[in-house]
């Protein structure tokens, strides 16, 4: 039986509406996230053979790498900004050590 009355495509859809390329179908995300959903399930060997098998994972921790080397050029709580925000106008505003 469906989850809530809808199918996991019907969710999918209303949840991740596409972006681009309307006219492909959600099937293959919704293979992916199920396939992700066991794979995690059947533990971390499965997972890792289950991410090798559908993604470059050199490249995409090589990706992550450089975007957390890189910093963050927004200028959000918590965040490393590489001199993208305005600066301090007053003592309160200054960074302290």
């Amino acid at each position: 039986m469906p989850f809530c009355g809808y199918t996991d495509l019907q969710r999918y859809a209303y949840t991740y509406e596409r972006q681009t390329l309307p006219w492909k179908g959600n099937e293959e995300p919704v293979d992916l996230l199920k396939g992700l959903h066991a794979a995690r399930a059947a533990g971390d060997p499965a997972l890792r053979a289950f991410l090798g098998e559908r993604f470059d994972v050199d490249m995409v921790l090589r990706y992550l790498a450089i975007m957390n080397w890189a910093g963050s050029w927004g200028a959000h709580p918590g965040t490393t900004c590489w001199g993208a925000s305005p600066r301090p106008t007053t003592p309160s505003e200054r960074p302290r050590d």
